[in-house]
């Protein structure tokens, strides 16, 4: 099994980070123009007391992984996200069901913004990958684990870019 933490600054309050995090054209083009997959949807989301607190998706990353994995996983692989936020303590709990061998993957994890002062916050996560594939079941952890990585990255320089390009309205 392997975890991944990082941690970023995303330039707008706690508020405004969740605002822009469940923001259906924010995570269309994120997803299909900034991380290259050549599918994402929001299949559902729901909303309580004026916060979105359940949503889920379906994508189909690129498809540039490693021969080995390519070869387990198989040229449509994709996956569900649903996840689940409990307001009160900004945390955004979320698992990945895959589309191909769903029984010997598992991937969950969580996300967590906390205040940096009025118009900063720090988006904190955490995952963890298990691939149950005997020999090589390591090498899809770590491929899972270096993409994540990429993607996370990634996607905190586009939330900023986003951020700045849509600033909040009403403050």
């Amino acid at each position: 099994m392997k975890k991944l933490s990082l941690s970023h600054e995303i330039h707008c309050s706690v508020d405004h980070f969740w605002k822009v995090f469940f923001d259906k054209d924010f995570n269309s083009t994120l997803y299909l123009k900034e991380l290259g997959f050549p599918k994402f949807e929001v299949l559902e989301q729901r909303e309580e007391n004026g916060s979105i607190v359940y949503r889920k998706t379906r994508g189909t990353p690129r498809a540039d992984a490693p021969a080995v994995v390519r070869k387990l996983l198989g040229d449509g692989f994709g996956y569900d996200e649903e996840g689940h936020l409990d307001v009160g303590k900004q945390l955004w709990s979320f698992k990945l069901k895959m589309n191909t061998m769903a029984d010997k993957l598992r991937t969950d994890g969580w996300v967590r913004c906390e205040a940096q002062g009025a118009d900063r916050c720090r988006r904190l996560m955490g995952m963890e990958f298990e691939a149950k594939f005997f020999g090589v079941g390591g090498i899809v952890e770590a491929y899972s684990e270096g993409e994540m990585k990429k993607g996370w990255d990634t996607s905190a320089a586009y939330m900023n870019r986003w951020i700045k390009d849509h600033p909040p309205t009403g403050t």
